[in-house]
């Protein structure tokens, strides 16, 4: 777990509101997942209540996802994601989605702290020191 700081995981159920024409999970449902996964790390490491209180606001500002094997209604799936990244302004999130032990998709998201005003914040000390060892990056 050492480079993976912050991991968590989620166990998803696929519903059939998940399932496209194709009878696979469509690519929009796997942003759907990142954002609940996003939502246990930030319950799990910074809560949103603590974020407000402090005048800050998580947001993402890029997704890249890499679609690996199709995820089907009835698969039992597992969702991992960790700080894989972090600079003096912004952070990144790293992710996979299994089906079973198959990896069904990796993905990242670049995210800064905004303001209420909509500047981009410094991360926290608190954050920056509870969230080693993680690569440093540039902001």
């Amino acid at each position: 777990m050492s480079g993976r700081p912050w991991r968590v995981e989620l166990a998803i159920r696929v519903r059939p509101y998940d399932v496209d024409f194709s009878g696979c999970v469509g690519n929009v449902t796997f942003l759907r997942w990142l954002e609940d996964l996003r939502a246990e790390l930030g319950e799990a490491h910074f809560p949103l209540r603590r974020m407000l209180a402090e005048g800050l606001v998580p947001t993402v500002v890029r997704t890249e996802i890499a679609y690996r094997r199709p995820v089907r209604l009835g698969e039992a799936v597992l969702g991992t994601m960790w700080v894989s990244a972090l600079g003096a302004a912004r952070w990144t999130v790293a992710a996979e989605i299994r089906s079973g032990r198959v990896l069904a998709a990796e993905a990242s998201q670049e995210c800064c702290f905004l303001t209420p005003g909509g500047q981009v914040a410094r991360v926290p000390g608190w954050v920056a020191t509870s969230c080693r060892p993680v690569r440093r990056i540039e902001s």
